[in-house]
């Protein structure tokens, strides 16, 4: 499967207010698509500041593509592995070291991190099984899972970096 980069450059919503100085708002989509460029899934369609989070991506790529999941139990994604690990945590758990690894994973890997402020799925990329996977698991309803060709998107990101000027 392809992740693919699509984005729009909006009207800023809060352009009167002093922090939006310096954003670029606009309509972001990750879209997965086959071999037959037909399209499967849309992952994200959401409104925010491209540079935030084209340069979370940038500065994460090495980890998206190369870093290896933590040492706890895998699941069938990276997605449900993290959301069990939290669930099966008890009150009384005296793993703070394991707890920090996990987070610092995350906030590297999800996509939840790359758009701080927001409400969005708690989206993973990253490897596992030796292979680049985005996924998301909230519940046994709301769940999936994509090995992704990740190089075509990490180039799309370069792309827009370069395009918009960051």
């Amino acid at each position: 499967m392809i992740l693919r980069l699509e984005y729009k450059l909006v009207e800023h919503p809060y352009k009167d207010e002093l922090s939006s100085t310096g954003e670029l708002w606009s309509e972001i989509k990750l879209k997965i698509f086959d071999g037959n460029n037909e399209l499967v899934k849309v992952i994200l369609d959401f409104q925010w500041n491209i540079v935030v989070f084209l340069d979370w991506i940038n500065d994460n790529k090495e980890a998206l593509l190369h870093e290896k999941f933590p040492s706890i139990r895998v699941r069938s994604s990276i997605a449900e592995s993290l959301f069990q690990f939290y669930e099966e945590l008890g009150p009384d758990s005296d793993s703070e070291n394991l707890m920090e690894i996990i987070y610092d994973y995350r906030q590297r890997h999800g996509i939840r991190f790359a758009l701080r402020g927001t409400d969005v799925d708690n989206i993973y990329i990253g490897k596992l099984n030796e292979v680049v996977t985005i996924s998301l698991y909230d519940n046994d309803e709301d769940k999936w899972s994509f090995d992704i060709e990740v190089e075509s998107f990490i180039n799309d990101v370069q792309n827009a970096l370069y395009s918009i000027g960051g």
